[in-house]
């Protein structure tokens, strides 16, 4: 796997759903999640992203900018936490990779070209690594669904 661009992301605060989105030492995201966390919006720069769901508990997830359709993710499987994501004309496949990690891989055919996953166990830090020419917003998006798998998976041991 050939990656060049590494990112972390963290809440904000210890209890927020807010998360901060770093390259080296530069902010280039924020990722505000709503109370529901089932829609969330993204700030990059000064371009303000809208991510939801087509339907509250079903259909494709997805990042916009204004009326434009920037990626979806469609679930394979909500619980094997498996996506068919199209960003553009390109399809990969997002899906977990350790359970026990909560660790997600991004696949294009068969190839292992980005991840997501904690910075440690115990960790709120997450470190996303991806290929430099994959979009900013897309990998945002990613990171979106990954907060959503980890609190439907914490729902469940409940």
């Amino acid at each position: 796997m050939i990656i060049t661009k590494k990112l972390k992301a963290r809440p904000k605060t210890w209890l927020s759903r807010d998360y901060l989105v770093h390259e080296g030492t530069q902010q280039v995201a924020l990722l505000s999640a709503s109370v529901f966390r089932r829609n969330a919006k993204a700030l990059i720069g000064e371009t303000e992203y809208e991510l939801d769901r087509e339907a509250a508990f079903s259909g494709k997830f997805f990042i916009k900018l204004d009326d434009s359709l920037f990626a979806t993710a469609d679930p394979k499987s909500l619980f094997r936490h498996s996506y068919i994501v199209t960003c553009g004309d390109t399809q990969y496949t997002f899906r977990l990779t350790s359970f026990l990690r909560g660790s997600f891989g991004l696949f294009e055919k068969d190839k292992e070209i980005g991840s997501i996953a904690r910075e440690s166990f115990f960790s709120k830090t997450t470190i996303l690594k991806f290929p430099t020419n994959f979009a900013l917003p897309s990998a945002v998006f990613l990171y979106w669904l990954v907060l959503l798998s980890r609190r439907r998976r914490s729902r469940m041991r409940h």
